[in-house]
């Protein structure tokens, strides 16, 4: 009996034992899984890219090329209206949850028969859907391009169609109209690549519809404007975030010397994909910046 009741003790034991190894596997991998969560999510809050989506101006336009330091994606189809992209928001925006969306669609529109309010009110649904799936993304809504159909030698006539400029300036209208009561951003490329006679410049176009390679630069560095400036406030907004959690106590002074720095540092660094650094990293590289100029 006394051995049966030993047994029975050291199996207790041997169970006991046992129960605490699993419990504390279990809560390793539970640890494990938590952190591996909140980097997962640090990625997906800190990632940065950028979604262009439209028709063949779109399409034709040399993203890799214009934007050699940023994420992009080319979701533009030649041919298409408003009413494909919104049919297709799931293949052609959501699959790539994009931070940033160029939206830029509705000239074809103009050769299929389609009314002014018509198309207005088909891109206000495309907007409304992307504000509906992607809340997190920052939305800017071009104008309408406009057109050349002069009878310059290099235009031509059969692509330019149907299309004119004083039905699009009144799209336009609609569409700003729109996005100043709306989660959009309106931007106003028309002006930007019109002529004194309000026709698309000749030096933009290619063929009085689509762009030349100097249109596109012109487009480009309005475009980088925008995207310099998201950039800019979020990385404002994360140092912000790391001053705070850094357990240190800055002055006034020291955190618009430490921001100042870090904008410098975001334009050479920050951008670089393969070369980023914390933030506490960056903190430290300023302080010590502002060291060596003998600051505080």
């Amino acid at each position: 009996k006394l051995l049966i009741i030993i047994f029975i003790i050291i199996g207790s034991f041997i169970i006991l034992y046992k129960q605490n190894l699993i419990l504390k596997t279990l809560e390793n991998q539970n640890y494990e899984l938590n952190r591996q969560n909140l980097d997962l999510k640090s990625v997906v809050n800190n990632y940065e890219n950028y979604l262009f989506l439209g028709d063949s101006i779109t399409n034709n336009y040399n993203l890799d090329e214009y934007y050699k330091d940023y994420k992009v994606v080319n979701s533009g189809i030649c041919g298409d209206q408003a009413n494909n992209i919104y049919d297709n928001l799931n293949k052609r925006a959501y699959v790539y949850n994009p931070s940033t969306i160029f939206l830029l669609i509705g000239t074809n529109d103009f050769e299929h028969g389609k009314t002014n309010e018509e198309i207005v009110k088909k891109i206000e649904d495309i907007i409304y859907e992307i504000n509906l799936n992607l809340p997190n993304a920052k939305v800017y809504l071009e104008s309408i391009y406009p057109v050349n159909n002069t009878n310059d030698e290099k235009i031509n006539k059969e692509m330019v169609g149907e299309r004119d400029n004083n039905r699009i300036k009144d799209v336009n209208k609609s569409l700003k109209k729109y996005c100043n009561n709306k989660n959009c951003t309106y931007l106003d490329i028309y002006d930007l690549l019109k002529d004194s006679d309000d026709n698309l410049k000749l030096e933009y176009t290619s063929d009085g519809l689509h762009m030349s390679s100097k249109g596109y630069e012109k487009i480009t560095k309005e475009l980088k404007k925008y995207i310099n400036s998201c950039l800019n406030n979020k990385n404002n907004i994360d140092i912000n975030k790391a001053i705070k959690n850094n357990n240190q106590n800055y002055s006034e002074d020291e955190k618009k010397d430490i921001l100042n720095s870090f904008s410098i540092l975001s334009t050479n660094v920050w951008k670089e994909q393969n070369t980023q650094k914390s933030l506490i990293e960056l903190i430290k590289l300023t302080l010590n910046i502002r060291n060596s100029k003998g600051i505080g």
